[in-house]
């Protein structure tokens, strides 16, 4: 039976939220705290990627004992360097990875497990589809195409590399919740992301 592992990107510069999205507050928990949540379920290793000075986000104890975490050896390389360095931090028996950013409040335990299902021998990775634009950072992976995409790494080098040129399901979120598969990157964003679970609750 196959293992998944889960790498969470959380060292972005959030230059457009103005403030580091790890740590933002949704519904009494940090989005960071949403994440790990939702993905230890399905997973066997849960590995969180900070940038080098990057201050920890607020974890409860419990959520400590679940991850490990990682620091990128390059600040501002963007989210490939993240990627290429929580894979020497993975154990052998972890076959496929989930690989997502932190700024996912929508995202369910059951929509990952989801994707998962689609992620067959015959596929290398199923990514997130949003208005027609596949997200390689909110995807399930094959293990060996993220440990050949991400060698070398280049500064700058975009993620679209874990995409282009492999056998890649898109999944679009369903008519019945058609944000679950947005992240937020502004402060409205934000705010509206508050509203949309303050109303589910």
């Amino acid at each position: 039976m196959s293992r998944s592992g889960a790498i969470l990107l959380a060292g972005g510069l959030s230059s457009r939220m103005g403030r580091d999205k790890a740590g933002l507050f949704l519904d009494g928990q940090t989005l960071l705290e949403r994440l790990i949540r939702t993905v230890s379920p399905l997973v066997c290793q849960t590995i969180v990627m900070l940038s080098p000075m990057q201050d920890m986000p607020q974890l409860t104890d419990d959520l400590f004992d679940r991850i490990e975490i990682g620091r990128d050896s390059s600040p501002a390389e963007g989210p490939l360097q993240g990627i290429a360095d929580a894979m020497v931090l993975l154990t052998p028996d972890v076959d496929n990875l989930f690989v997502l950013s932190c700024d996912l409040p929508f995202l369910t335990t059951k929509s990952l497990e989801w994707m998962r299902c689609f992620l067959t021998l015959d596929v290398d990775g199923v990514c997130a589809e949003v208005t027609r634009k596949v997200n390689p950072l909110l995807a399930i992976y094959q293990r060996r195409l993220v440990a050949e995409s991400v060698v070398p790494v280049a500064a700058g080098r975009s993620c679209m590399v874990l995409v282009d040129g492999h056998r890649i399901v898109q999944l679009a979120a369903p008519a019945d919740n058609p944000m679950l598969f947005s992240d937020i990157n502004t402060p409205d964003a934000y705010e509206l992301a508050k509203k949309l679970l303050k109303k589910s609750t």
